[in-house]
């Protein structure tokens, strides 16, 4: 599609060429004229209504390619009047005649004179001023471009932006800076425009009295036609070159504002942000009527307008003020000078990574009992996942619960219920397939897997005679302790990115600094990556099992 756009528009640029050379047809050039008119209005409205300067950025293209549109138009116009502009006003087209007769009125000094005043104004007011206000915004915004980025550097440097975002705002500086410099040089086509409209229009004026001379037509009838053609081909081409400098006015000289409102929106509010200001040019032009030979009805129609704009001012004023008190009436009392803790007996706790939860009565007194407990046998895990993974998993929590049934125990991680299920302390897990309990003549339990590589396992009683046999095999055989801290390290390493967050990458990064100080300045105080960034790195190379424990190495 866009691509299809760019087809078009270099189609329409060659066409516009080619109008230089080629004669149009009257209706031909009705058409182009018209179309030309509704461009001009067009670019005016949207200058308009845009917010930014930088909504239009096109814009100084815009101008060079409507300039050669109406200079084209200018010559085919010429080109018409002067071959065929004695056969009568009607040669060059109805749009031109149109425009002559209704402006000349039967009197051509008197269009004449209109006509320059209008492009008088479009060239030494409207061109020459939006071109200075070009000029000082090119410059301003181009001395200004370092600090901005600067600034963004900085903002990205205290992590106030992301990596994105500081991109996405250089873009939009170097984007402002081209913008305002391209308008600086499309303002000339705007002056130049008005230079060759009066040209244009001088030649056609003298050319063709000369050339309706020279065909046997009288001075008076001569100007009658050619004046005619000449006053309104020079309107039709002046007024559109006159709304898109008023345009191009517009768009240098707006001011963005936090609302997002277009020129005209921004006119309308500040304008009526003063209701006395108003009131008071009111009352001043009413009293101006009352003066002797002044005339009272168009002065009391502009006060009515004033006092209308009045009142609609006050009464968006009160909406407005009605919009900002109705959140007020559900706030909290933040603003009252009493402290949120004496406001409610609700109070934070810390989130508990890794609990483990088990039966109070009988599974919970043994595990706590003998040498070695729950907590030496998942210290003793945790150094070897350490040693082996690279990951350090956080303390574990155990706690006694009196309703659980016997033998029931529960694995929370992050206060999420990730595994359950109940064991009894006279069994043990045998981590082995059961043909091979088969093969042995075993008697095996309930079928289970190991917690942690999912291998096929089931339970056996402690006291069973082949117990010895399955140890001589090699097989693994966990203690209802082991089973439950494998369950614990097995639930935290299925889900790496509840265990591994930012802070615990930050306490494994503390212990470098002393070893790899410049690294760690390098890497992470000229923000070449974020600490976010590199903890989403490690989870990943978590999760496909290689080790992060050479963290200086990743």
């Amino acid at each position: 599609e866009l691509g299809s756009s760019g087809v078009i528009v270099a189609a329409l640029v060659i066409v516009v060429i080619c109008l230089f050379l080629v004669p149009l047809p009257p209706a031909i050039l009705d058409l182009l004229l018209v179309t030309n008119i509704l461009v001009a209005l067009t670019l005016l409205l949207k200058g308009l209504f845009i917010s930014q300067p930088m909504g239009l950025f096109s814009f100084p293209t815009i101008l060079l390619l409507t300039t050669l549109f109406r200079l084209a138009l200018n010559v085919s116009s010429t080109r018409l009047i002067l071959l065929n502009g004695d056969t009568g006003v009607a040669a060059a087209g109805r749009v031109i005649s149109s425009f002559g007769q209704f402006v000349v009125q039967g009197n051509f000094v008197v269009g004449a004179i209109i006509f320059a005043v209008i492009a008088i104004v479009n060239f030494v007011v409207i061109a020459k001023g939006s071109a200075r206000v070009a000029e000082v915004s090119a410059r301003f915004t181009l001395d200004a471009l370092p600090g901005k980025q600067l600034a963004v550097d900085a903002d990205l440097r205290t992590g106030n932006i992301t990596r994105d975002e500081a991109s996405e705002r250089r873009e939009d500086l170097t984007r402002e800076s081209q913008f305002f410099g391209a308008m600086d040089g499309a303002m000339k086509f705007v002056q130049g425009d008005a230079i060759a409209g009066l040209a244009i229009t001088f030649i056609n004026a003298v050319g063709g009295i000369a050339i309706g001379k020279s065909r046997g037509l009288s001075f008076e009838e001569a100007v009658n036609t050619f004046g005619v053609l000449t006053i309104g081909d020079g309107l039709v081409s002046i007024i559109p070159s006159l709304l898109v400098s008023v345009c191009a006015g517009v768009v240098v000289t707006h001011v963005g504002s936090p609302s997002n409102r277009g020129s005209g929106g921004e006119i309308f509010v500040q304008l009526l942000s003063q209701p006395k200001a108003i009131a008071i040019s009111a009352v001043a032009l009413l009293a101006l009527s009352l003066l002797p030979g002044f005339p009272f009805l168009p002065f009391l129609l502009v006060c009515g307008g004033l006092l209308l704009s009045l009142v609609v001012a006050k009464s968006q004023a009160n909406h407005a003020s009605i919009a900002e008190t109705i959140p007020s009436l559900f706030k909290d009392d933040e603003d009252s000078g009493v402290p949120l803790d004496s406001r409610s007996d609700i109070k934070a706790s810390p989130v508990q990574v890794l609990r483990l939860e088990v039966d109070s009565s009988a599974l919970g007194a043994f595990l706590l009992a003998g040498d070695r407990s729950v907590d030496d046998d998942f210290n003793k895990e945790r150094s070897e996942v350490y040693a082996q993974r690279g990951l350090l998993l956080p303390e574990l929590e155990l706690n006694l619960s009196e309703t659980f049934a016997p033998g029931e125990y529960r694995v929370f991680l992050r206060e999420r219920l990730v595994r359950q299920g109940r064991i009894s302390r006279s069994e043990r897990l045998a981590v082995c397939n059961t043909s091979l309990a088969q093969t042995i003549n075993i008697s095996i339990g309930e079928l289970a897997r190991h917690p942690v590589s999912s291998r096929p396992a089931f339970w056996v009683d402690k006291n069973l005679h082949g117990l010895r046999a399955l140890k001589k095999l090699g097989v693994e055989l966990l203690t209802p302790n082991e089973f439950l801290v494998l369950e614990v390290v097995g639930a935290a390493l299925e889900d790496v990115d509840s265990v591994l967050g930012v802070n615990e990458v930050k306490t494994m990064l503390e212990s470098m600094k002393l070893s790899c100080s410049f690294l760690l300045d390098e890497v992470f105080s000229t923000e070449m990556i974020s600490y976010s960034e590199f903890t989403d790195v490690l989870r990943r190379l978590a999760k496909e099992h290689v080790s992060i424990r050479d963290l200086k190495q990743i």
